[in-house]
Parts: structure tokens; C-alpha cells; sequence
């Protein structure tokens, strides 16, 4: 959570030795019958149930990684604030299950969330400065519902800075950027960089991340985790920083597929403050976890899209490999060709409808803090950003964030012709359009890698052969956002390097118990996700 500036060598060498600790299990836990680390939330719910740990044990468990790995050691820079009350709760929980039982799946499981969700008790800054003391005076929604299900906040996690990376992916003012555990040199990705390297490197059994362009399936497709950027509506926004309303939606990460359905069960529920759960009310939904079937692709339709191709070796032979396993597991998997503008919606889509709705959105939210030093407007947030640039603030905003924020400020409203062209004509033609792609070629579900290519480095000089033939690697997000459309992405395979490759799955709306059961499917076929090795290849130079 703090870093000095120490040369590139040292922090390369201590990092490396710093991480060969992510494998070797805590003195907390060698001491007990039941090692946490990396398990499943079906295997620690087990354990719990079986009395083998208490939720007091993997409270000090993750705490103790926590301390190890992201305030020392390799400095991963996942969190910027942990829970005080996290050992007190999980003594409570433990109570509980001894005298009522549990409550569900969840109860007494560690999890932290991006901090751009209301927690009562926490600032929520949306990884900036600017905002480092405004409080809310109730929880997210989502997070509350977690807590009830017994769940036990370990912390608020790091982000891109309002949720937008504008060339630095992962990095906010608040605290710096997060590290990527599979090698400290490359980007964790953003915006839920914080949450996914909270998961991927084991101080947390699953997180809550967001995503507006891709921020929950960027960061989970560079740290080997499985991401869901449910369809727009599944989950309420309420209590959430937003960046664009007609994109935002929250979401969770986690070490597999079942860990991704089990917490999807316990987030879904219609919200009487964000409108848009009111679409789920009459859906055939929740039971996510029950409905998993190893045997789902089996006479499935896959259409493999090809307008998002790799561009990077390394991603091609992934790519390659994930196909052959759909086909192995009983898939019908055919090539299938999307119009052209569907690899430009963020120029044509995302940029317009984002500038416009960023001003209102927020205002919107800082209308109903209580702080009475709290920023009301866009114009007063831009000034607290350049406040904290002019005295030296230890991580200065990105001023291509502040000048993105400035642009919005004076060039773009809800009222612009492009934005009401998007709003009201693109977007509803690009739903239909995918919708008849899918139901014309009578596809369960769309395939395609995550990326075209691996995370690149943070700085090109670090990995001077780095590959990547495109200059939109990530074109493919876009899909989801402008459509509403579900979108699921999971581990499949690793650079010669050992950096994670995902591959995605795009289903049609509210259809999420069907596209978790074929990536499930997908998943058993081959287990392929690890978590960071113990060597990790901090100083090599290579990369395919």
C-alpha cells in the first residue's frame, strides 16, 4: 500500500525473492489441519463446515499474506484499506455457525471490494486523492448483500482512477498502481486491477470488481482469474461511483467458474434504487451454482468471432488450443464474421455516451454525501486533482485524466446529437444485431480471446520484446458494453513466460446460468489456472 522510490534493480530482486512466499503456505495455517491457500469457496465452505478452520483462522490467514506480500515483499499494491472490525466480525460469524448454523455458501468467507463501492466506515474514492475523506452513509448494495449472506469484508481494493486508465491502466492518485503477481513488470490491468490482484495472489478468497469499458474482464484475463461482467441490469449499481451509467455494472472475480456462480447467487436481487434491476424481476435466473453441468457443451453451438483475432503468437496458439477443447468436449464450433464498425464502437459507442454521462453521473452521487467538505460538482472535483498535482501530492492524478475530465466538462452532455444518436439508434441496432447473429446461426454462445494480446509491460523498455501487431487489443470489450450483453472471461492458457492468456464468452441477455455452465464445461476440460509461481520470471527480458 506505500512504496518509496527504489531502483528498478533492487525492487526486481526484491520481488523476486518476495514472491517465491506467495506458494509457501502462512505459520497460521501450517499449524492447523487445513491449508487455505488457493482453494475453492466450495472447499474453504467445507472446511469451515467440517470445523477443519474457523473464519477467525482465514481472516488472520489472508491478513497475514496481506502484510506479506502487499504492505512488504513484492509490494503488490492491491489494497488501500483493510477492515479493523474483520477479526471481530469473523469471531461472530463463528459464533453464529456454532449456535444457528450458517447462513448460506458464504457465510465466514473473506472478500474484499473495488473502491469505488459505498462501505460504511471507508472513504470511497474511486482510487483518488480528490476524494480521500468522503464517507457514505450506507453500503452498496451489492456489498450489503454479501454481508448478509456472511460474508467478511477484508478491505477496499485499489483501482484505476474513476475508472479510467487514459494510458496508465490500474493507477489512481490515492495509492499508485497495482502490481500484476505473475510478473511485477506487467499491468494488472484496470480498473478492478486491485480486487483481481487481491484474488489472483491469494489474500482474499473472491472480490467485487466493476466494468464500464472492461474492467472486470482486462484485469481477470491478465490475472488468471475467472470474470463475469453480468447483463446489464442482474446487479444493482446503487451505492457505486459511476463512470456511464449505460455501461456500468458490477461483478465478481474469482479462482473459478463455481466460485464465480456461488457468489452470483448471493449478489442477484431487484433493487427499488437502480431501475434497471426491475428487468431481471420476471427473468428465469439465480440457482447459478446448481445449474452447472460439466457436460454443457456437449451439441453446443459456439460461434467463434473473427473480427477479434489474436495478435500476438502466444495468444494465437491459447486461442487455438481453447478451440479444440470446445470441440473435444462436443461443440459444433463454426467461424463466424461480425460487421465491421463492431471493432470500432469505442469511437463510434463507448466515448460518446461515457463523456456525456460522466458529469451528471457523479453529481448525481456527490449530491447525497453528507461530507460537508465533500466536492458537489465535476468543475470542483478537476480543481481538487489540480490542487493536489501544484503541491507534490505523493502520486499525482494522471493529467491525461484530468484533461479527459476537463473535456467532458466543457465539450459533451446528455443533450449532444452524439450522444442521443448513440443512445437511441446505435445501441438498440447494435443489441439486435448481435441478437440476430446469435439466433441466426442459433449460437448458445460468441467466443473470442480477451485480448488480442498478453498485458503489456508498464514500461516498454522492461520487455523490449513485447508483441502486439494491433493497436486496439481490447476492441473486443466493447461488445458487452454497448449490447448489455452478458460476458464471461476465464483463464485458458500462459505466454512462454508464464503470464495469464483469457479467453471470453458472450451470451445472450439474462442468459448467465447457461453461459456459466459452458464455461464451466470449458473449465473441467482442462485445468489450466495456477496461481503466481514461486519463481516467477521477474528478470527475464523475453516475451512471445
Amino acid at each position: 500500500m506505500h512504496r518509496d522510490n527504489i531502483p528498478a534493480r533492487l525492487v526486481q530482486w526484491i520481488a523476486s525473492l518476495a514472491l517465491i512466499f506467495i506458494m509457501v503456505p502462512s505459520a497460521a495455517a501450517s499449524n492447523a489441519t487445513f491449508d487455505p491457500f488457493d482453494k475453492t469457496l466450495g472447499k474453504l465452505e467445507k472446511a469451515l463446515n467440517n470445523g477443519d478452520v474457523s473464519s477467525e483462522q482465514l481472516v488472520d490467514y489472508y491478513l497475514e499474506r496481506i502484510e506479506a506480500l502487499d504492505n512488504q515483499g513484492p509490494d503488490l499494491n492491491a489494497f488501500v484499506a483493510l477492515n479493523p472490525d474483520a477479526r471481530r466480525q469473523a469471531q461472530a460469524l463463528d459464533e453464529e455457525r456454532r449456535t444457528k448454523g450458517p447462513r448460506g455458501p458464504l457465510h465466514g468467507i473473506p472478500f474484499v471490494v473495488k473502491d469505488n463501492m459505498d462501505v460504511v466506515g471507508f472513504a470511497t474514492t474511486a482510487g483518488s486523492v480528490a476524494l480521500k475523506q468522503v464517507y457514505p452513509q450506507r453500503n452498496a448494495f451489492v456489498v450489503q448483500r454479501l454481508l448478509d449472506a456472511g460474508a467478511i469484508l477484508l478491505g477496499k481494493a485499489n483501482m484505476t482512477e474513476f475508472a479510467t486508465s487514459f494510458g496508465r491502466p490500474g493507477y489512481g492518485s490515492l495509492d499508485g498502481a497495482a502490481r500484476n503477481p505473475y510478473d511485477l513488470r506487467y499491468t494488472a490491468s484496470g480498473s478492478s486491477s486491485g480486487p483481481a490482484v487481491a484474488v489472483a495472489a491469494n489474500m482474499a478468497a473472491f472480490s467485487l470488481g466493476t466494468d464500464t469499458e472492461g474492467s472486470i474482464r482486462g484485469p481477470a484475463n491478465v490475472n488468471g482469474l475467472v470474470g463475469l461482467r453480468p447483463t446489464l441490469g442482474l446487479l444493482s449499481r446503487s451505492g457505486i461511483f459511476p463512470l456511464a451509467t449505460s455501461f456500468d455494472t458490477p461483478g465478481p472475480l474469482a479462482k473459478t467458474v463455481e466460485d464465480i456462480a456461488r457468489v452470483l447467487d448471493a449478489l442477484q436481487a431487484v433493487d427499488k434504487q437502480d431501475d434497471a434491476t426491475l428487468l431481471s424481476a420476471s427473468k428465469p435466473i439465480g440457482h447459478y451454482a446448481d445449474a452447472l453441468d460439466a457436460h454443457a457443451l456437449d451439441k453446443a453451438r459456439i460461434g467463434v468471432v473473427t473480427n477479434f483475432s489474436a495478435a500476438n503468437a502466444d495468444v494465437k496458439r491459447v486461442m487455438r488450443q481453447a478451440v479444440k477443447r470446445l470441440r473435444d468436449q462436443g461443440a459444433d464450433v463454426e467461424r463466424v464474421t461480425l460487421p465491421q464498425y463492431c471493432g470500432t464502437l469505442w469511437d463510434s459507442i463507448i466515448a460518446p455516451v461515457q463523456n456525456a454521462e460522466f458529469k451528471p453521473g457523479i453529481e448525481r452521487y456527490l449530491a447525497k454525501l453528507k461530507n460537508d467538505d465533500a466536492p458537489r460538482t465535476l468543475e470542483a472535483l478537476i480543481a481538487r486533482c489540480e490542487a493536489n498535482n501544484r503541491t507534490g501530492g505523493k502520486h499525482p492524478v494522471n493529467p491525461s485524466r484530468i484533461r479527459g475530465m476537463k473535456s467532458a466538462l466543457a465539450d459533451h452532455s446528455i443533450a449532444s446529437p452524439a450522444y442521443l444518436d448513440a443512445v437511441t439508434y446505435k445501441m438498440p441496432a447494435m443489441r439486435a444485431k448481435i441478437a440476430n447473429v446469435m439466433d441466426t446461426g442459433h449460437f448458445d454462445a460468441l467466443f473470442f480471446p480477451s485480448s488480442k494480446c498478453p498485458p503489456p509491460p508498464l514500461e516498454r523498455d522492461n520487455a523490449p520484446n513485447y508483441r502486439c501487431t494491433t493497436e486496439n487489443p481490447n476492441a473486443s470489450a466493447n461488445l458487452a458494453s454497448v449490447t448489455g450483453f452478458p460476458e464471461l472471461t476465464l483463464p485458458a492458457g500462459y505466454t512462454v513466460n508464464g503470464l495469464p492468456i483469457g479467453v471470453s464468452l458472450l451470451g445472450r441477455p439474462f442468459s448467465e446460468r447457461r453461459l456459466l455452465s459452458l464455461a464451466y464445461a470449458l473449465e473441467q476440460a482442462a485445468l489450466v489456472r495456477h496461481p503466481p509461481r514461486e519463481a516467477p520470471q521477474q528478470l527475464s527480458s523475453s516475451h512471445g
